[in-house]
């Protein structure tokens, strides 16, 4: 469902953005235009759907394909900007016609958010999601609290987590030897990475 989410999100930027596939002669006139292809990639070396990879200052761009697999007509020297809902943006500088990229997970990122309920005696009943390290690698044993949790737990081996938590309530992930990360919580679904101390 996440997946979904962002393909549908990175498709309505691309629309609303009015990026369409052009060819780089006719933005840059004096650049020789290249074809680049390549494969946008997770910590895990997994491709991701429907990231959206733009000539920065140009209409220029496509969506990645259900294998991370994208194709456009740039230039060397183009800055490519790499952006997806929950990974960090990334700007690179075009240099050849193959340009794999890796994105990393925000450092906080929510998904689907609590909508506040007429009938406050209602509660959502818990959140979930991962939390990964500074490569964008899952990262087991991470420790996540909440207000509304009577106990803590702790990330499984692919990064894993779910824990009883109320919107509002405040969120706490700690790792040995990585920084520790707060929040409130305001979704449902979390990517959280924790970088190094």
């Amino acid at each position: 469902m996440t997946q979904f989410i962002r393909i549908t999100v990175s498709f309505f930027l691309l629309i609303v953005l009015g990026v369409g596939v052009a060819p780089a002669q006719s933005v840059e006139g004096d650049k020789q235009p290249i074809k680049v292809t390549g494969q946008i990639l997770d910590g895990n070396n997994e491709p991701i759907i429907g990231v959206a990879v733009v000539i920065d200052g140009t209409r220029i761009g496509a969506a990645t394909d259900f294998d991370g697999n994208y194709t456009l007509d740039a230039w060397l020297g183009a800055e490519l900007q790499v952006t997806c809902v929950g990974y960090e943006t990334v700007k690179t500088t075009v240099c050849g016609n193959v340009m794999n990229i890796r994105l990393l997970p925000e450092r906080f990122f929510q998904f689907f958010p609590i909508v506040p309920i007429a009938n406050s005696s209602m509660k959502w009943p818990y959140i979930y999601g991962y939390v990964y390290d500074h490569y964008g690698r899952p990262l087991p044993g991470a420790v996540i609290k909440t207000t509304s949790s009577a106990k803590d737990v702790t990330t499984d081996d692919s990064g894993y987590f779910a824990i009883n938590a109320q919107r509002g309530d405040s969120i706490g992930v700690s790792c040995p030897h990585y920084q520790s990360v707060e929040g409130v919580v305001e979704a449902i679904e979390f990517t959280i990475r924790l970088d190094p101390e």
